[in-house]
């Protein structure tokens, strides 16, 4: 046994040593997750999980499947739970015009950047996160996205 009394001092130094040691590796908020024997995660919520519209994508339109703008606006939007619509005349054209060459192969890029380039510079996309769904409109003179009422509103105006 160990009798000498620096050696008791230096088993002592040792357990201490390591006992701090397996403190500081351990976390300290909580957010760690065992998800095998070996291998633990963070519960942190990518930006992607809870936003759709933030996916990174790349993309090459098929051919024989996306002709137009919209075609491919809703190509693009199809895995993301969101519809895309236009609001008005000149979204309606811009819907139906071909396709260029050019953006037949896009990204890696978000979706909500995707979408914007699809549209062109002169257009808006208005966001609706209650409904899932996208407006697509002209912007002339500055014009602003209309407002979007919430669920509960919309149901109790229509009755």
């Amino acid at each position: 046994m160990l009798t000498h009394p620096l050696c008791r001092y230096l088993m002592l130094a040792a357990t201490l040593l390591s006992i701090s040691v397996a403190a500081s590796a351990a976390p300290r908020d909580g957010d760690a997750i065992t998800v095998g024997r070996y291998t633990s995660t963070t519960d942190a919520i990518e930006t992607a999980e809870i936003d759709p519209l933030a996916v990174v994508v790349q993309l090459k339109f098929p051919r024989e499947a996306i002709q137009n703008v919209g075609d491919a606006l809703r190509y693009l939007l199809q895995r993301t739970g969101y519809t895309i619509r236009p609001a008005d005349d000149y979204s309606t054209r811009l819907f139906q015009l071909p396709l260029p060459e050019s953006q037949r192969k896009l990204g890696p890029a978000r979706v909500s950047t995707l979408a914007q380039v699809l549209s062109g510079a002169n257009y808006r996309l208005c966001v609706d996160r209650f409904g899932r769904e996208i407006v697509v409109q002209a912007d002339i003179n500055g014009s602003s996205c209309p407002a979007v009422t919430p669920p509960a509103a919309n149901s109790e105006a229509s009755q």
